[in-house]
């Protein structure tokens, strides 16, 4: 792991909004399941430990040849039922080839209205997945690249965090989660190896350690 900061935006109380990004593809299955189980609690966990205005999105990508490369489940909110329900609604399937769709996925993030970034709020994206993305990359016609998606989330101030996950670990395979991260936020901030079990509390331990 490479400490370094997230761009804090200061104010009382703090609001921090996280948007999960999650490799959706059938490789992915233990680790959708273990956040499927345990982020309420681990949301939860970390709001009281952090006293934050917390509030929380769920989007994943797949790959351009899949029937849905790229889904928004729910914009930022603070509602645990609409949370659960976004998550419930992962499923891990496709994929293809070992390359995936993230480029799309991190540029439209940057520039969807329906994001629902809040006013006044650090906005953070926890992307987790085991694979590196093509790049450039052709999804419906559109031409995604890895300079795309980095000025998209630039211009919408937005952190990125990456977290290579097990048993594959290749997230960061061609340095695309380095450069991503460090392009956003002045410097790397990559997580390896990451294991499935308890992955939302890393997550927001990372994220918790940065602010």
């Amino acid at each position: 792991m490479n400490k370094s900061r997230f761009n804090l935006v200061k104010g009382s109380p703090q609001k921090v909004d996280v948007m999960f990004l999650s490799d959706a593809t059938g490789s992915m299955l233990n680790c959708i399941d273990n956040v499927q189980a345990n982020i309420i609690t681990a949301w939860n966990t970390f709001s009281k430990e952090t006293k934050w205005d917390i509030e929380l999105g769920v989007s994943f990508y797949r790959d351009a040849g899949d029937g849905t490369p790229f889904k928004i489940l729910q914009k930022i909110t603070g509602d645990t039922t609409s949370i659960q329900n976004a998550v419930n609604g992962l499923v891990a399937k496709g994929g293809g080839d070992t390359p995936e769709g993230q480029m799309g996925a991190l540029t439209q993030i940057g520039v969807l209205g329906n994001s629902g970034w809040r006013p006044g709020a650090t906005r953070i994206l926890a992307w987790f997945g085991d694979a590196p993305g093509h790049n450039p990359d052709k999804i419906g016609g559109v031409t995604y690249t890895q300079a795309g998606a980095i000025a998209a989330l630039t211009e919408r101030n937005i952190n990125v965090c990456a977290f290579s996950m097990k048993p594959y670990n290749q997230l960061d395979s061609t340095k695309q989660a380095t450069d991503i991260t460090t392009a956003c936020d002045g410097e790397p901030h990559v997580m390896l190896n990451v294991d499935t079990v308890g992955v939302v509390t890393t997550i927001f331990n990372y994220i918790k350690g940065e602010l």
